[in-house]
């Protein structure tokens, strides 16, 4: 009988046993271990993803009129932007982008940091354009180099070319934007304009926006 009650309770038992008998239980305490760590790594690739979209993209929220009705906190950002199809061409290659004009004040703290940008001070009198490093390496140019940008104009029906000095390169790491999109100054750009809002009360700003019919 005491043979018995130690047979039950692993006691003396071979390590064979022992495996073969918690094994299901610690395959179990594995797999959920794993699967933790599988949502814990999916949701900062999801926070990672967003902030991308937010940054490089166009705001948390994102307006085709002025948004002057809307009461702002101190911390909260909008920029007026324009969007157009261009081309840019160096001595070597040519890349189709979407070029985005933006002011002096567009490239802030956090949105430097997201974009892991690398600038250069432009001395001449050439527009500076802001490229990322995958479209640089495309063209086999790099900071301080000069670029032709050809900007398409629907209603001339033709294209604009505009000698830049490149002062900035970005790499944000995700190449459906790495690939096409450029900043250059909002007064080279006379394209469609839009307002990027950036704010962390997403929702309460929505509302005031359906408010003013916006």
């Amino acid at each position: 009988s005491k043979s018995y009650c130690e047979r039950k309770t692993g006691r003396n038992q071979s390590l064979s046993w022992i495996i073969k008998s918690y094994l299901p239980s610690l395959l179990i305490v594995f797999i959920m271990v794993v699967l933790v760590f599988a949502l814990i790594f999916v949701s900062s690739m999801s926070k990672a993803i967003e902030d991308t979209l937010v940054y490089l993209g166009s705001g948390n929220i994102t307006a085709y009129s002025s948004l002057e009705d809307i009461v702002f906190k101190e911390d909260e950002k909008v920029f007026e932007v324009s969007s157009a199809s261009a081309m840019i061409a160096s001595s070597s290659s040519t890349v189709l982008i979407n070029l985005k004009g933006v002011g002096s004040d567009y490239f802030f703290e956090e949105k430097v940091d997201k974009l892991n940008l690398e600038t250069v001070e432009n001395n001449t009198t050439l527009n500076s354009v802001y490229l990322s490093k995958t479209i640089a390496n495309s063209l086999s140019v790099s900071l301080a180099d000069k670029v032709s940008v050809l900007i398409f104009d629907k209603e001339e029906g033709g294209a604009r070319p505009v000698y830049c000095f490149i002062s900035g390169l970005y790499h944000s790491g995700y190449g459906e934007f790495d690939s096409n999109l450029a900043f250059a100054p909002r007064k080279m750009v006379d394209g469609n304009i839009s307002y990027e809002f950036y704010t962390s009360r997403e929702d309460e700003v929505l509302k005031q926006i359906k408010e003013c019919g916006i």
